[in-house]
């Protein structure tokens, strides 16, 4: 039988077995609230963030048009239209609608875009969030930029001019560099100029600056006439170039005095890379008389006939000896002509007669023909000396 005492005892015992239960159940059920406390706030979280984004898309649809407010009144054709840099986060989400005054439609189109004709427009931006479609639209009026060639850096010749003659056209306004609102512009000196093209309301412009530089003509001299004999060959020249950086005449060549064997024209073509220039002259056909020398071929002492000496004969009216000189065949001169003795060779060396050999000469001769023009010939050949 159990005592009193032993009860309390047991009893103590027990409370102390059920209290260690106790936190043992306790410890266990914190340690699962602990690791299922990520999983229940990632689900509240995905249950919340529907909630959410719907709220910043409603508030991206709120602010829309406030956004559009910032697009100016009036467009360029050709200007890409901008909205707020905020459009930016729409792109993904968006399509925009051109509506023209007469009706046409361009749609899908991708931003940032131009118009491509002027006039009033309908813009429609169509927003598509949540599985929702919201458009907004508002009305611009798109200017007609001025479609026109405008003038580049370019170069005139001396004596020339560049004329820029813009079409008449209510529309448009014209100002250049010195103020002019002229649409026909003269321009010729070298200078920097401007100009500018714009519509009638001012807000859409072109424009250029341009350099225009005048360069000097190239310049040179050619004899207006020239003669030529059957048979002959003459050289006709351009003298004195200027400012010329090439030439080329009409038969090919790119020489200044090139080498003519026939009658005609003949042209030729001054260049400096941007001007030109031409010249002519005419070569014509002259029925050159025959003007020969003729010189004898042997010199013959033993029979006596030739008791002159050596001595040529010539068919021109007039001529002139300038030089004459007769080598033995080592290379000594043995006879030389002279302006002041003329004389022909009688055979001898100095005082000396000479051998019988073959002698060299030469003779050196101007002649005038009948165009006044004293032209210089060489006749050489040789001598045989019999004694």
């Amino acid at each position: 039988m159990i005592s009193q005492r032993q009860y309390l005892e047991i009893g103590k015992k027990a409370k102390y077995y059920d209290s260690d239960i106790l936190n043992v159940s306790v410890k266990r059920t914190l340690n699962v609230f602990q690791f299922l406390r990520p999983i229940v706030i990632i689900f509240l979280l995905l249950g919340l963030l529907p909630l959410t984004l719907s709220a910043i898309n409603e508030d991206l649809m709120a602010e829309r048009p406030a956004k559009f407010d910032t697009l100016k009144d009036t467009v360029c054709t050709g200007e890409m239209i901008r909205f707020h840099q905020e459009v930016e986060k729409w792109k993904s989400n968006s399509r925009w609608r051109i509506t023209y005054e007469s009706g046409e439609i361009i749609d899908s189109l991708q931003y940032p875009f131009s118009c491509k004709r002027g006039g009033w427009i309908q813009l429609t931006h169509i927003l598509e969030m949540d599985g929702k479609l919201d458009s907004f639209s508002r009305s611009l009026f798109v200017a007609t930029t001025p479609d026109a060639e405008l003038p580049q850096n370019l170069s005139l010749c001396e004596g020339e001019a560049v004329i820029f003659n813009f079409p008449e056209d209510e529309e448009f306004n014209v100002i250049w560099q010195d103020g002019s609102e002229e649409l026909k512009y003269v321009i010729e000196s070298t200078g920097n100029y401007a100009v500018q093209i714009s519509d009638k309301t001012g807000k859409c412009k072109i424009g250029s600056k341009f350099f225009v530089k005048v360069l000097p003509m190239p310049e040179a001299t050619l004899a207006p006439d020239y003669y030529i004999c059957e048979n002959e060959t003459i050289w006709i020249e351009v003298k004195d170039l200027r400012n010329v950086k090439s030439l080329i005449w009409n038969n090919g060549s790119t020489f200044p005095d090139p080498e003519i064997t026939a009658p005609g024209d003949y042209i030729v073509t001054l260049q400096n890379g941007v001007c030109e220039t031409t010249l002519s002259t005419f070569v014509h056909p002259d029925d050159c008389q025959s003007c020969e020398f003729y010189f004898a071929e042997e010199l013959d002492l033993k029979t006596g006939t030739t008791d002159q000496g050596w001595i040529w004969r010539t068919t021109c009216d007039a001529y002139e000896v300038i030089n004459a000189a007769i080598f033995n065949p080592w290379g000594q001169s043995v006879y030389l002509f002279s302006l002041i003795d003329p004389k022909p060779w009688d055979g001898t060396c100095g005082n000396d007669y000479c051998p019988a050999a073959y002698y060299n000469y030469f003779v050196d001769v101007e002649v005038l023909d009948e165009r006044g023009e004293w032209k210089k010939e060489r006749y050489s050949g040789v001598i045989r000396l019999v004694r």
